[in-house]
């Protein structure tokens, strides 16, 4: 149940829920790219230079790299939006936009 200003709310009540939907969006988006990536690379070790693989396995680990890096950003912000350190504005932040 949400509650409104005023209203009287028990310890452990949800008086809110969060609407995550465009960070889960960017989320897949960002796992898409990743799996993009990994292809990418198998079409070349199947059949490239090695300068060529050695570049796509750098943009592979960047891509996880980031995907790692947003998805923590995302589990660090929920559990401080969660515990009322921060605010819905600040939880939901235009920064998270995939690369």
């Amino acid at each position: 149940m949400i509650v409104e200003e005023g209203d009287r709310v028990r310890q452990g009540q949800v008086i809110a829920v969060m609407d995550d939907s465009n960070l889960r969006g960017q989320l897949t988006q960002m796992q898409g790219q990743l799996a993009q990536q990994e292809a990418d690379l198998q079409r070349l070790i199947a059949g490239n230079r090695p300068e060529d693989i050695a570049q796509k396995q750098a943009r592979l680990n960047r891509a996880k790299a980031e995907l790692r890096q947003h998805q923590a950003d995302v589990n660090s912000n929920q559990l401080l939006y969660e515990s009322g350190t921060i605010s819905r504005q600040t939880y939901q932040p235009a920064s998270y936009h995939c690369p």
